[in-house]
């Protein structure tokens, strides 16, 4: 079996990334046998250079950085592309402007999970980034899923937790105990689902603490790449 390769750009931060790299290669162990590992190229950032950008909300500045990093993967042999990272796919089209081979953009593949599973409302969890800009929430609503995100209260307690605890490898009982009040929140608001829009969200919640059926865009993503990678 020809196992084709993968491009992943990752160190925003280099938490979620490491999970990438576990578990496509536990993927395709588990798929292709146990001598077979995933061909990968990544790239990992310096988290404080690109979250700088992030923060200042330089989009253009930040699409181009992430750009030239998915020409780069590209040229050193990856046959598609992708991003261990759910906010920075606001600049996914400058990143598939610059590519010849696929970007398998975060987005898609967690919308296409919702309406495989039947859901209708999702309530969106993430950075402030990503529950604030249109683009993930759109993305839902072009395939009939409305999207709803948590009051103001709510998108800064995430975003802190993500920026100042997730990505600095902290998991604490206190942040699952907001992410769950949250969860409740939405439910209350006839959400039939919960989208962990962040790739470090996974750290801190799991189904079986959960109110609502969740989606893990890291756990979609990985299975999306994974299939990539064994050619399907």
């Amino acid at each position: 079996m020809h196992l084709r390769t993968i491009g992943l750009i990752g160190g925003v931060s280099w938490e979620s990334s490491a999970i990438y790299y576990r578990r496509i290669n536990e993927g395709i162990r588990a798929a292709a046998g146990a001598d077979r590992s995933a061909p990968i190229l990544m790239y990992s950032y310096d988290y404080r250079e690109i979250n700088t950008l992030v923060q200042r909300e330089e989009w253009a500045e930040a699409g181009r950085h992430i750009g030239e990093m998915a020409v780069r993967l590209e040229r050193a042999g990856a046959e598609a592309i992708a991003l261990c990272c759910n906010t920075l796919h606001i600049v996914s089209a400058e990143i598939e402007r610059r590519l010849a081979v696929p970007f398998i953009d975060i987005t898609h593949q967690a919308a296409a999970a919702a309406t495989a599973a039947g859901h209708r409302k999702a309530l969106l969890l993430g950075t402030g980034f990503t529950m604030r800009h249109s683009f993930f929430r759109s993305r839902l609503e072009s395939v009939g899923v409305a999207a709803i995100v948590p009051d103001e209260k709510g998108i800064a307690e995430l975003n802190r937790i993500i920026f100042d605890e997730l990505a600095r490898g902290l998991v604490t009982d206190g942040a699952a105990e907001t992410v769950g009040r949250i969860l409740r929140e939405g439910r209350e608001q006839g959400a039939d689902c919960g989208i962990l829009g962040c790739t470090e969200l996974g750290m801190l919640v799991s189904q079986q603490d959960a109110p609502l059926p969740l989606l893990d865009t890291l756990a979609i993503h990985v299975s999306s790449l994974t299939d990539f990678v064994l050619g399907e």
